[in-house]
């Protein structure tokens, strides 16, 4: 009996590198940069981070009393270094809370 495994398909991999990308570390750094700068907010709320490419991405902040109707409050396209200092903004992010 074999017990040899096959390679995952190049569909598959992708699927696993781009979970991997979506909430890594880099990830947590980048939010935490972009609410140091936009302040905490008095109501609940959830930062989305999405990688776009390489050193790009998108943030987007939702707000709400009732979690299950966030609603989008903020949404900044980034550059970042290698550690995940935000380089570039647009719009740019000034302090509202």
């Amino acid at each position: 009996m074999s017990t040899k495994q096959e390679a995952p398909r190049p569909s598959e991999q992708k699927k696993t590198e781009t979970k991997q990308r979506e909430g890594g570390p880099l990830e947590d750094v980048v939010r935490s940069h972009v609410m140091s700068d936009l302040g905490r907010p008095g109501v609940p709320y959830r930062v989305q981070v999405r990688c776009v490419w390489n050193d790009h991405y998108r943030v987007n902040v939702f707000l709400g009393d009732d979690p299950t109707a966030f609603k989008l409050a903020h949404s900044y396209f980034l550059k970042t270094d290698n550690t995940g200092k935000i380089l570039e903004a647009s719009p740019t992010i000034q302090k509202v809370y």
